[in-house]
């Protein structure tokens, strides 16, 4: 779910994006091509104590770092 996570930071290159309940930090780099921005997915820094795998949250997280990045005019 999207209330699950929140944006850490956002700058023109990146976008470090948090699972709030297991503390998870995913990192997407916006990268472009000709015509086109898009997110690439970078490290993933996981909670070594949290109960769920990032790796279980990765597609959510990229989910949600595309709608925030879109609404932010960051990629296309």
């Amino acid at each position: 779910m999207s209330d699950e996570f929140t944006i850490e930071s956002k700058t023109v290159e990146t976008l470090r994006v948090r699972h709030v309940p297991h503390g998870h930090r995913y990192i997407f780099a916006i990268r472009e091509r000709p015509g086109r921005r898009f997110l690439w997915v970078g490290p993933i820094i996981g909670n070594a104590k949290a109960s769920v795998p990032a790796s279980m949250l990765r597609d959510e997280a990229r989910a949600f770092a595309e709608r925030e990045a879109r609404k932010a005019g960051l990629i296309d």
